[in-house]
């Protein structure tokens, strides 16, 4: 049996949900990933799995480095895409800056998972409170040294997210973030 603290499915389920807040009457996203990672199978269920639950349709994009970003946000332009997310992936995340201006060049609202997307120009970030998942997972590891077996612990997934809200990417836009978005929001960057 296995314990401890897991983000995967979570991680892509919000940003899907945030993108049909932002677009409600958009049925199409895209979904970047990197090609060589060995987890694609298990994203690609759960990207079925979050879009068929909230009724959208979703273009997967697999590349395999920042060389093909241009050719995969021009793919998804020319299917109809209407914003765009990524998975937690060190392919994407050490080329927010380059995600962030393709998503601007073609106009797609963006969705990433830590903060520094928002930095990068990206549009909106979600992700799990990385801080509080730490801070938990001390839970565990206190648990598991005063005996209890890790198999008696259930695994958990994260219930408190994030939001940061990029405006100056909004007006570049010409997106209005609505209310609800807002009132969610941990940070609004100007």
């Amino acid at each position: 049996m296995i314990t401890g603290l897991f983000i995967l499915s979570s991680n892509v389920v919000k940003p899907f949900e945030v993108l049909k807040e932002l677009r409600p009457q958009a049925n199409t996203f895209g979904f970047l990933m990197n090609a060589s990672n060995p987890g694609n199978p298990r994203w690609k269920r759960v990207v079925d799995d979050a879009a068929g639950a909230l009724g959208i349709k979703v273009e997967i994009i697999e590349v395999k480095g920042p060389s093909e970003f241009a050719d995969a946000f021009s793919r998804m332009k020319s299917v109809g895409v209407e914003g765009v997310t990524f998975t937690g992936d060190p392919v994407f995340g050490s080329n927010f800056a380059a995600i962030a201006e393709l998503a601007r060049l073609h106009k797609f609202p963006s969705v990433g998972d830590l903060s520094g997307f928002i930095s990068a120009g990206g549009l909106i970030a979600i992700g799990p409170n990385y801080v509080g998942m730490a801070k938990r997972s001390a839970s565990f590891v206190d648990q598991i040294l005063k005996g209890t077996a890790p198999g008696d612990l259930p695994a958990e997934l994260p219930t408190d997210f994030k939001l940061f809200v990029n405006l100056k990417t909004a007006k570049e836009l010409g997106i209005t973030i609505p209310a609800t978005i807002f009132a969610r929001a941990d940070e609004v960057f100007e």
